[in-house]
């Protein structure tokens, strides 16, 4: 009974470490092993800049010359009104997809469009921001944001 009761046991825990092992984490992208997607860094330093009370993540993955600028609004609030010269009290961030399915692990620049949809005021703004990137090591880093001539 004893040895029963131990090969049960054994059976059941080496199905419990092939069922996780087995699991995706999510990082199957050559992104992955390379560095970070150029959409999602652009996508969360938008988002950090309208939907958190920190500059942080923005700081973080902007080139030195764009830190530079975003430090000297200090706040979330004038980094929204003077570099994305548009405020919201309610935002939804998305990515607009290009189209492309372009190499991009071996890219040294990526020009991502970013719209924000959101109310300021009772007002339903749209608006189409394009966020340039380029690649510092094996990091993407943005370099500017520009207001789309859609």
């Amino acid at each position: 009974m004893h040895i029963i009761w131990r090969s049960l046991t054994c059976i059941l825990l080496l199905s419990t470490v092939i069922l996780i092992s087995g699991c995706d984490s999510g990082e199957t992208r050559a992104f992955a092993k390379v560095g970070s997607d150029p959409e999602d860094v652009a996508l969360r330093f938008v988002k950090s800049i309208y939907e958190t009370n920190s500059l942080d993540y923005a700081l973080a993955k902007s080139s030195p010359r764009l830190a530079k600028l975003i430090n000297r609004y200090k706040t979330n609030r004038n980094v929204q009104k003077n570099l994305f010269y548009q405020m919201y009290d309610k935002v939804e961030v998305k990515t607009e997809s290009q189209g492309r399915a372009g190499r991009k692990e071996f890219a040294k620049q990526a020009s991502i469009v970013v719209l924000l949809k959101g109310e300021y005021n009772g007002d339903t703004i749209v608006q189409l921001r394009n966020i340039k990137m380029s690649r510092a090591g094996k990091e993407w880093q943005v370099s500017a944001v520009e207001v789309s001539g859609f």
